[in-house]
């Protein structure tokens, strides 16, 4: 039988789409079967080894669920300036890469993580948050400044040559899930890198005049390379229909909301984030690398600079952020973000700000923000020596406020302020630390803090910018010390999980803070000491008995044995040496030692509330005769007045004023053989100490520098807020207040202590005592041959007191313990500076001078270059061996009281 051509075709066809379908079929069981066995093998090796194959590493150890958040500990790093693991990526021949200049790369990568990744779990962290991995602007000629930091990106969806390859941050991933750790990446939608602006000036209504691009041939990044990022230039008419940015100058006024959400941040190309294809974009670059690398959780900048909106629509609208990471078994993806707002004191307004952010149960946005109030209060309390009941009412608003606040990422070092070392001491640190670790939140300890780095942006590898050794050795004071915080952490569920309640707080100077936490039957007792001199913990009562030789289970500068046993009791009294902490396990237990003798106190009076206004005697009696008594006034033992009771037990002692003002006092009487107190009671003090009080005043716009050439930088920022126009001075007991009125004070970058541009270098000089003439880092020294003893740097973000022991030309001597107080009256233009003698060793004024100068700083704490050109944040008309003094003032206190000089 003959079979036709088209028969015999279709024939062939038939077999031929059988044997693709059979081979499609067989290939499929093979595949299975292959997955099965890699499965099996996962099942096998779990999360503590890697497989061999390298997809069971890809579908075991990539994607893991999200953790318990509130269990964790973050370590944050700045991959740039964290370990340089593979040298051969530094240099991209873009004039980019230059360790010794912090503008430039210093080489840090992701294989340096890599490599470290044992050293960060050792010291107690469960996770770790890197700033941005993404393609960078390498270098602007307008700013003359890098974006080695990973802020400015021209690719949201891409890795920066200089850090590796989308592999590279693969592995980080897997390695860290095989340590039961997990990966929080920084990101941005804000802004892209610095591109465009305005030169001249700015009309909303043609946003084409005065346009300029920064960026030309000299460079190799002109734009973004990323689509629809790159629609840059609004020259283009196509930029302008696609709309991918806000065509706007700089912020020049923070509470403007239109300037926040639309001008440019600091010369950055503002994005239209209105704008649904930016969205659409922004959701698909950062879900890629949750899907593809495998990312728990985003930190996410600049967010007051957002509208709110968008933050609904990015993590929980239609193919948001909250559904990325869900398709990857990610049901609770951590998103934190940063709202730079700093509360006042005694106000919460900051942590209103950054609530905002966390939306409504109906349209919610963030989960959590970073903890900036808290931040601020923390470096009040300890480095600065402000009142323990600064962070006791944060602490309180805190709980009060935030929906979680166990989510509250907590830190005291960050890599855009200075480092918290930069002005307070160790044991300072210490305290800062302790806190974090033993209230609700997320503790977050930034590179380089556990080896007690002063600045903020040095490398921790010897070869990177101001690396000068590797800072990775384990043994050190601050190693051990986190490590044994975090080990107590995560051992104790109460720290965790537990509420917060405040005991017992100073109101009027460093002194005791005393916080409970509870958690179901468990209570813990924190104490802390913020003082550099012992204090008296007296008659707190407690819901539970206390025995110190049993209970503590954690202490920090408090000697042992202690200087007494307490007995079992409800109540605790305890001495508190300078700067100790400790924590003490409640235990509901029956009292002990209840044979032991009791002192009983009694009053002749009821001398609760007093209001006096001259010494005043208090009598009574105590239950044992002959005993030795101590009349404590707000908590200061070692100034307590020494007194003993007759053989009939009576006593009598002399209440003495204090030099407060209208301020609240309080006194208890204190028996050290018996380590009882009485209870407390409080008293207003109407004491008007003689004042010395004198003014001097200051020459208009001379602000230019010591030979009258200087220029500020050119930033539009800058305005006079350098020149100083009057000081005044007035001393009262041991305590002196400088008042600086400023021809201008600004506060755009919403500073910490209330003025931006301007720093203050102040250095005091006491008679009779020899000190420095050479002014650390200034180039300068003290006019009319005078030598100091006590320097202070002062700018909207750092406090520093220091002695001129060890001090030298570019560096500033030993860290005081003492600390000033700062106030600012913008609308009278007063800068006011109060120093407390007593804690600078300093016990009377007179006869005292004190040299203040002007300059600048930026937010890390370096002071800002002189150059002859200037730029717009260098000063102009010198060169950097030139006094960075642009206004001066030499004041001279008199031995005797005047009213002017």
């Amino acid at each position: 039988m003959k079979i036709s051509y088209q028969k015999k075709i279709s024939y062939i066809l038939i077999v031929t789409v059988r044997g693709i379908v059979l081979v499609f079929f067989l290939s499929n069981i093979i595949m299975a079967q292959s997955l099965i066995k890699r499965q099996a093998s996962c099942e096998v090796n779990g999360a503590t080894a890697i497989s061999t194959d390298q997809q069971c590493q890809h579908d075991r150890l990539l994607h893991v669920p999200s953790p318990q958040w509130q269990d964790q500990i973050i370590y944050f790093l700045m991959i740039d300036r964290f370990n340089d693991g593979n040298n051969k990526n530094n240099d991209q021949g873009d004039n980019e890469y230059d360790p010794n200049n912090g503008a430039k790369f210093s080489g840090g990568d992701i294989q340096g993580i890599i490599k470290k990744i044992d050293y960060i779990q050792n010291l107690g962290a469960t996770a770790v948050w890197i700033t941005p991995p993404v393609a960078n602007q390498w270098w602007s000629h307008h700013r003359q400044y890098g974006g080695y930091h990973g802020y400015w990106a021209v690719d949201f969806k891409s890795i920066d040559a200089h850090f590796g390859t989308v592999e590279d941050y693969q592995l980080l991933s897997r390695e860290l899930h095989r340590r039961g750790m997990y990966l929080i990446q920084d990101i941005v939608t804000n802004h892209t890198g610095n591109f465009f602006g305005y030169k001249g000036q700015y009309d909303p209504e043609d946003t084409l005049k005065n346009f300029i691009l920064y960026e030309n041939k000299q460079s190799a990044q002109t734009a973004p390379t990323q689509y629809p990022f790159n629609f840059i230039d609004r020259r283009n008419p196509e930029a302008v229909k696609e709309n991918i940015y806000h065509w706007t100058p700089e912020i020049t006024d923070y509470q403007d909301e239109s300037q926040t959400l639309t001008y440019q941040l600091s010369g950055l190309a503002d994005i239209n984030t209105t704008n649904k294809k930016v969205r659409n974009t922004l959701k698909e670059s950062y879900g890629y690398w949750i899907k593809n690398v495998g990312v728990d959780g985003f930190r996410i900048d600049t967010v007051k600079f957002v509208e709110h909106n968008f933050w609904y629509d990015f993590i929980h609208g239609k193919q948001g952020i909250a559904k990325a990471a869900t398709k990857t078994g990610r049901d609770d993806f951590l998103t934190f973000g940063e709202v730079y707002e700093i509360s006042p004191e005694l106000s919460n307004v900051g942590e209103k700000k950054a609530i905002s952010y966390l939306g409504s149960p109906a349209k919610p946005e963030l989960k959590s923000v970073l903890g900036f109030p808290l931040y601020a209060t923390l470096s009040r309390v300890f480095a600065q020596g402000r009142p323990t009941a600064l962070l006791a009412y944060r602490l309180e608003q805190q709980d009060k406020l935030y929906p979680n606040p166990f989510l509250l990422t907590t830190f005291v070092d960050n890599h855009d302020t200075p480092r918290f070392l930069s002005g307070g001491s160790l044991n300072a640190l210490k305290q800062a630390l302790f806190t974090l670790f033993t209230i609700p939140g997320i503790p977050v300890i930034y590179q380089g803090t556990e080896q007690a780095m002063t600045e903020t942006r040095a490398s921790m590898f010897a070869t990177g910018f101001h690396g000068d050794e590797h800072r990775f050795d384990q043994q050190t004071v601050m190693f051990k010390f986190i490590q044994k915080l975090a080990r107590l952490r995560k051992s104790m569920n109460v720290l965790r999980r537990g509420s917060i309640e405040i005991l017992h707080e100073d109101e009027l100077s460093s002194g005791i803070l005393v916080y409970k936490r509870q958690y179901q039957d468990d209570q813990l007792l924190v104490i802390i000491n913020s003082a550099d001199r012992a204090k008296l913990l007296s008659h707190l009562t407690l819901s539970a008995a206390v025995d110190l030789d049993r209970d503590v289970i954690y202490s920090e500068n408090l000697a042992m044995p202690y200087n007494r046993t307490q007995e079992s009791r409800d109540t605790l009294d305890l001495i508190l040496p300078a700067r100790a902490m400790l924590l003490i396990q409640l235990k509901q237990v029956s009292k002990q030692n209840e044979n032991k003798p009791v002192l009983g106190f009694k009053f002749d009076k009821n001398y609760q509330s007093l209001s006096i206004d001259q010494p005043f005697k208090l009598s009574g009696s105590v239950s044992e005769p002959d005993t030795m008594l101590k009349l404590v006034i707000n908590d200061e033992y070692e100034s307590a007045v020494k007194f003993k009771a007759d053989k009939a037990g009576r006593w009598k002692v002399t209440l003495p004023l204090q030099p407060l003002g209208q301020k609240k006092n309080r006194w208890v009487l204190y028996s050290d053989s018996f380590n009882q107190s009485s209870e407390y009671f409080s008293y207003s003090s109407h004491a008007q100490p003689e004042a010395l009080i004198f003014k001097m005043d200051d020459d208009l716009n001379d602000d230019n520098g010591l030979n009258h050439h200087y220029l500020p930088p050119q930033h539009v920022g800058y305005s006079h807020q350098t020149d100083i126009k009057k000081s005044s001075i007035k001393i009262s007991a041991d305590k002196l207040t400088l008042t600086l009125t400023m021809q201008n004070i600004s506060d755009n970058w919403k500073p910490n202590y209330g003025f931006d541009h301007v720093a203050f270098s102040l250095f005091i000089s006491l008679p009779g005592q020899k000190g420095q003439t050479v002014l650390p880092r200034l180039n300068a020294s003290m006019p009319e041959k005078l030598q100091w003893s006590v320097g202070h740097v002062l700018y909207g973000w750092g406090n520093a007191l220091f002695s001129s022991s060890g001090s030298s030309k570019n560096q500033p001597g030993i860290k005081l313990s003492g600390s000033a107080q700062i106030s600012v009256d913008k609308s009278k233009q007063q800068i006011s500076i109060s120093y407390q003698g007593r804690s600078l060793g300093i016990h009377n004024w007179q006869g005292s001078q004190i040299y203040i100068t002007t300059w600048d700083m930026d937010g890390e704490g370096h002071y800002r270059p002189l150059t002859m050109s200037g730029g717009q944040w260098e000063f102009g008309g010198g060169n950097g061996k030139d006094a960075k003094i642009m206004d001066d003032i030499l004041i001279k206190i008199p031995f005797k009281k005047e009213n002017k000089i």
